[in-house]
């Protein structure tokens, strides 16, 4: 008894030893592969080698005598070093055996080290040593320790094992599945003949990475062997990455009109094309001539009240010309335009006003002045009373053009404040890279308060083109967009995505809608880029070139672009793409120090772009915008995103997501756009959002929403994503909606992502479908809210639920509106308003029969 009981002790002291050296443990990301999918398909194995040189093999073995440990423990301290660089990890979770590669995936020991900041040779290897020898003594518990932890075995929490073996094995061939992660480095220590292999799977790496890979910890190596510490100084390691960074923004570098202001740009075409249309809307239209007269008579107008150089003028007007003409007074003046919405909360445009300091709002004739700030109705008859000549105003470009507010992390909007020479370098960019001239016409879909605009507005003005302003009911109805485009001749498109989605969406829906030939460019900005969605654009619109772009309002509207060419099959996102002019990126680690080349680092941008930093807001200014740490000479500031990204091999930069779209549940960080990437890996999946939800005082769920372009099994999907995820890392729940909730500026709204939608179903006072049309109507909504989750008998269905109470949007609405024409021939536009239930909407069909209605419907 005595015996057996010392085994359970022994063998118990074992488990608690794996469950404390591993609580709270995340596996590290894939060295340079941050999200962990494959760039490509391939089932083969890659091997890169590398001899150690007799010299240096020599100095390794006297260290080792000098550290008190063994040449394993030295090449392994160097691997985790090396891990450490590559993933920018601090908590370094690695796989090691000494068995060597002869037995794959046999005694591989999980080692957990968390690296000090400031590292020196003599604590990395005593740490290395004595965290490995006491793993290596409890290894034989492992298997359950692993059950107990939630983990199948190492291969879900190990993405790299070192191996260490004492001879050369001559004429070893592996198979993908003998692999005990995707990328293995092995030391062989044959005294003929030592060296490095790195055994990887190219579907998740690039050759240049694992050759850069072997060349790092070589020098690593040499670094442990020399004993100074200056040897694997980051500066010293990365030295390469480091000229690269400040050789890059000069790759960029062009010359631009440093010294011109948006309003010169647009006077320059009004005098060489006074005649031709500059804006229109919903038939109104205004030229270039007239424009530039009743820009300058309001600009008149507002000098008499008071407004001249730098002071802040608040912009609240419904879209039309008249707007624009405000805004070119506005500049014509020396003032900066402060965009607000006529549909924002009270108190919002309030605190605008205060923290902007607006010294004077301007809004069309009847808006409900209730502001404590002098206030200006736009009045086309006032205009009338005063000349129509220019008058001089000393604008200097190095002023600010316009102040954006964006929502900020701690909910108090934040006013980005941009000078005029940054606008100018954008505009000239984009007109001269895609050719814009006087012959092009921007739909303009996008709100004032959003800084797309500004390419929409003072962008084509800049080349003499025509801006098409889409009214507010026009932006939400992709049929009024299709006929806006075909009737203007529309040229250029720039939206968020997900507005382009929504119109293939429609377009995809009427099956009757001809290609359009006039469209030749479209920008897609502002959130990721479904993988689909440039194929889907160029089935409608052939000749569009489709481009995405990236940045942030801090660095003037876009800062890098990519011209999507060509999508692979098992291509699972749309690289960023490389700056654009006087424009750079830099990745850097939490210590401003440049990554590694292909590793995953926070993307901070640099170059004339870069905003003054945020209105009469200090403290985020000082935290967002920070002195050039890798160009001392360099006064100007660079912005810190807050997004993840990492260069590719061809110079395209890879958008990784968000850091603050990391999250934790029950202990485990998880990035959400990696959960994303996978799901819309899925067959017919449009897009997808990973979220986490509450349920109860304290449960966490992790869910996913999705849009499809059918009914998901949501069994299958989680069946799918288990096979690539690990088990916390696999959605709770799958849940299809229509459409993604959008902010005011078109992005996905995490806030707004609704509960699983069987909550929404009322569950007192149920009405049930009276007769075929309700039937149909019950079919319909249930597609759109419940993904026919609710089966035949419509249990707990209720055909008085409002439409808008129970998740519906406006972007839904229109999808309703589409489908109940197609079936009923009845005309419904803004049906959805009027007729909130399917009680309501099938009475109203059921009296304005155009035709025999048809009431079967399959989906």
């Amino acid at each position: 008894m005595t015996g057996r009981n010392g085994v359970y002790e022994e063998t118990n002291s074992n488990k608690h030893f794996w469950l404390e050296a591993l609580a709270g443990v995340t596996p590290n990301k894939l060295p340079y592969n941050f999200t962990g999918k494959k760039i490509r398909i391939l089932s083969s194995i890659g091997s890169e080698q590398k001899t150690i040189e007799e010299q240096l093999f020599q100095r390794l073995k006297e260290a080792s005598i000098e550290y008190a440990c063994t040449l394993g423990e030295i090449a392994y301290s160097a691997f985790v070093y090396w891990q450490n660089l590559l993933t920018t990890e601090k908590n370094i979770v690695t796989g090691y055996t000494d068995t060597g590669s002869h037995y794959r995936k046999s005694n591989v020991v999980p080692i957990h080290i968390k690296l000090d900041s400031k590292l020196n040779i003599q604590n990395l290897v005593t740490k290395v040593k004595e965290t490995l020898r006491e793993s290596k003594l409890h290894s034989d518990t492992l298997q359950e320790a692993y059950r107990r932890m939630g983990f199948q075995d190492h291969e879900r929490l190990i993405a790299t094992v070192f191996c260490w073996s004492e001879q050369r094995i001559h004429d070893f061939e592996l198979s993908t599945n003998e692999m005990s992660s995707p990328l293995e480095l092995v030391v062989f220590v044959d005294e003929s003949n030592p060296e490095i292999v790195i055994n990887y799977l190219p579907a998740y790496f690039y050759e240049t990475e694992i050759k850069d890979a072997i060349n790092l910890y070589y020098a690593i190596l040499q670094g442990l062997a020399s004993g100074e510490e200056r040897f694997l100084d980051k500066k010293y390691l990365l030295a390469r990455e480091v000229k690269e960074c400040k050789a890059y923004f000069g790759q960029t570098e062009s010359v631009y009109g440093r010294a011109r202001t948006l309003s010169e740009l647009f006077e320059e075409q009004a005098r060489r094309v006074p005649d031709r249309i500059a804006v229109t809307s919903e038939g109104t239209k205004i030229s270039y001539r007239d424009l530039e007269d009743k820009s300058n008579q309001f600009a008149r107008v507002l000098r008499q009240h008071g407004v001249g150089n730098n002071d802040h003028i608040g912009i609240v007007m419904e879209r039309s010309p008249d707007m624009i003409v405000a805004l070119l007074a506005i500049l014509k003046c020396g003032a900066v335009y402060v965009p607000l919405e006529v549909d924002f909360p009270v108190r919002r445009i309030d605190e605008i006003i205060r923290k902007a300091e607006i010294k004077l709002l301007i809004a069309n004739q009847g808006y409900p002045h209730q502001h404590e700030v002098q206030f200006v109705a736009y009045d086309e008859e006032e205009l009338r009373l005063h000349s129509n000549a220019a008058s001089l105003c000393n604008k200097n470009s190095s002023d600010l053009a316009y102040i954006i507010f964006t929502s900020g992390s701690t909910g108090t909007p934040k006013g980005v404040m941009i000078e005029h020479h940054s606008v100018v370098n954008l505009i000239q960019w984009v007109n001269s890279t895609f050719h814009v001239t006087e012959n092009d016409v921007v739909l303009s879909v996008t709100s004032l308060t959003f800084d797309l605009s500004v390419y929409d507005i003072f962008g084509i003005l800049a080349a003499g083109g025509k801006v098409v302003l889409a009214s507010k009911s026009q932006i939400v109805s992709p049929n009024a967009l299709k006929e806006i485009i075909i009737q203007e001749n529309v040229t250029f498109w720039n939206s968020v995505p997900s507005t382009m989605n929504l119109c293939m969406q429609i377009l995809e829906q009427m099956n009757t809608v001809k290609a359009c030939s006039t469209l030749r460019i479209v920008f897609l900005s502002g959130d990721w880029i479904p993988v689909h969605l440039p194929n889907r654009i160029h089935k409608y619109f052939p000749n569009a070139i489709v481009v995405g772009l990236g940045g942030a309002t801090e660095g003037t509207v876009w800062s890098n672009y990519y011209v999507i060419d060509y999508i692979d099959e098992d291509q699972t996102s749309i690289p960023y793409g490389k700056p654009i002019f006087n424009s750079a990126y830099y990745i850097l680690d939490e210590e401003l120090h440049p990554v590694p080349r292909g590793v995953a680092g926070e993307l901070y941008i640099c170059g004339a772009g870069v905003a003054r930093g945020y209105t009469n807001d200090l403290a985020r200014s000082e935290q967002s915008f920070i002195p050039n740490p890798v160009l001392d000479v360099d006064q100007r500031l660079i912005y810190k995103t807050g997004d993840l990204g990492r260069m590719l091999p061809d110079g395209n930069i890879e958008f990784l997501g968000r850091r603050d779209h990391q999250v934790k549940v029950r202990g485990y960080r998880i990035e959400l756009g990696e959960i994303e990437s996978q799901v819309c890996k899925q067959k017919g999946i449009l897009e997808a959002c990973a979220a986490v939800v509450t349920v109860g005082s304290e449960n966490q769920l992790l869910c996913v929403y999705v849009v499809a372009d059918h009914v998901i099994d949501s069994d299958e999907i989680q069946a799918q994503l288990s096979l690539v995820l690990p088990a916390y890392m696999v959605p709770a729940k799958v849940i299809q909606i229509d459409r993604m909730p959008l902010t005011f500026n078109g992005k996905i709204d995490r806030a707004k992502l609704p509960d699983h939608p069987m909550l929404f179903v009322p569950k007192t006072a149920i009405c049930k479908p009276r007769n075929k049309l309700d039937d149909m109507l019950v079919h319909i909504w249930t597609s759109f809210f419940e993904s026919g989750e609710i089966g035949s008998e419509y249990e707990g269905f209720n055909i008085d639920s409002n439409f808008w109470d129970i998740g519906g949007d406006s972007l839904m609405a229109v999808r309703l509106e589409v489908e109940l024409e197609k079936l009923t021939s009845v005309p419904l536009e803004l049906f959805v308003y009027s007729y909130k239930t399917i009680r309501e909407q099938s009475d109203y069909i059921a009296e304005n029969p155009r035709e025999e209605l048809h009431l079967e419907y399959s989906r």
